[in-house]
């Protein structure tokens, strides 16, 4: 080497002495071969160390240097955060080691004897500042938070609500540290993704909730209703109504039938109503069908009513008569009444309607005129009976259990 000439040279950003064949500074890492530097000329004039008090003249300036900077281990070239290849060489990098910050709290959480410490631990563990914790420390707390339990036991002091606590620091912290870039898209990316599925189970819970809270009120309301006197009275008057139905129907009234239908579809609504099966959209809307299936038995009555005046109407078309003086009285026995309706009266036809008998008094003529001798090509359904006598006349008796309660005799010669 030349003589005057040093064989070391000095760092630009820091002022550290470094050997001359050095690319890098090996105290603050500044990449050497970017400054151009020569060989010091004069070993006695040094830049001056930047991490101590120096008086260049004009101010005093203290510098210090604070976290480590990771590099290249192939080439040397200083690393950022979450880089697993270097963007100079291209080497891979591998070996990295986990966070110490979450290495510490996870310890302290294994350590922990009861739920109440290790919510306290969650709670007061700080959140790192590089973005290699913090990121790690989010993804930690994310991990362990549980949604559906959260959203369970809300406005409860429990471990899923310490970690969501921690989710949000780190969430703030890492929008105040990394800015806008690509790193902090990560991290806003999980923490939205948390956030969404704590308000879609929120929502579920309290849907649940509510449908529980519901089906609860009608159960209750289902209750009341067994025990109070309005449910024995629709049950009573549910019989009633379907009485009114084969009364009506057995009389012939097809008119009072389907409003006896009717009633009683009314009542077996307000029960199952009263009963919970079916929602009331009002309170105490059961009473609605209830009121009209008793204002249904005024037109009910009302047809049976009218029924009653066909019944006048045939007894004032009757008339009094003697037995013997039909045309063909002597052709059938005596039926014993001495009142009915004279359809038609000669040689040929005999026609009478009597009103107001009973099945009994069918049944007592129908064995009368066989025992008279209508006793040929007998036909009887028990409503119709049709006969012939040895000398040829033709015998049908009718009788209609309903209405009038008529029994018709219609004889018919050879």
């Amino acid at each position: 080497m030349q003589e005057g000439i040093s064989e070391y040279k000095y760092c630009s950003s820091c002022g550290q002495k470094v050997n001359i064949s050095s690319h890098f500074c090996n105290r603050c890492g500044e990449n050497l071969d970017k400054d151009n530097l020569t060989e010091q000329k004069c070993i006695s004039n040094p830049p001056p160390l930047m991490d101590k008090n120096y008086n260049t003249g004009v101010e005093k300036r203290e510098y210090v240097f604070e976290g480590n900077i990771h590099k290249c281990p192939h080439c040397g070239e200083p690393l950022k955060a979450f880089e697993i290849v270097c963007p100079r060489c291209r080497f891979e990098i591998r070996g990295a080691k986990s966070s110490n910050a979450v290495k510490d709290l996870a310890e302290k959480l294994e350590n922990a004897t009861s739920e109440n410490q290790r919510i306290i631990i969650i709670k007061n563990f700080p959140v790192p500042n590089t973005k290699e914790d913090i990121f790690e420390f989010m993804l930690l707390a994310s991990s362990n938070f549980d949604a559906s339990y959260y959203a369970t036991h809300l406005h409860e002091e429990d471990i899923s609500d310490a970690w969501l606590t921690k989710i949000e620091q780190c969430y703030q912290k890492a929008k105040l540290s990394f800015g806008s870039n690509s790193d902090f898209e990560k991290i806003e990316s999980l923490y939205l993704q948390i956030k969404n599925e704590c308000a879609e189970k929120e929502i579920k819970i309290k849907y649940e909730q509510k449908a529980q809270q519901i089906a609860k009120e009608r159960t209750e309301k289902a209750t009341l209703f067994k025990k109070s006197k309005l449910h024995i009275v629709i049950i009573i008057f549910a019989i009633i109504s379907a009485l009114c139905i084969a009364v009506a129907f057995n009389d012939g009234r097809i008119i009072a039938g389907i409003i006896a239908i009717v009633m009683f579809i009314l009542f077996v609504v307000a029960f199952l109503m009263g009963s919970g099966v079916i929602k009331e959209k009002v309170k105490n809307m059961r009473l609605i069908p209830l009121i009209l299936a008793f204002i249904l038995f005024v037109p009910y009555f009302a047809t049976y009513s009218l029924m009653a005046g066909s019944l006048d109407s045939g007894l004032n078309n009757t008339e009094t008569f003697e037995w013997s003086n039909l045309a063909m009285g002597d052709k059938l026995p005596d039926i014993g009444k001495t009142d009915a309706e004279i359809v038609w009266d000669n040689d040929s036809v005999l026609i009478l309607n009597f009103y107001g008998c009973n099945k009994s008094e069918f049944e007592d003529y129908i064995d009368s005129c066989k025992d008279f001798g209508y006793n040929i090509d007998v036909q009887d359904d028990g409503t119709n009976f049709t006969a012939y006598n040895s000398e040829g006349y033709y015998l049908h008796l009718q009788y209609l259990d309903w209405g009038d309660k008529e029994l018709t005799i219609d004889l018919k010669a050879p």
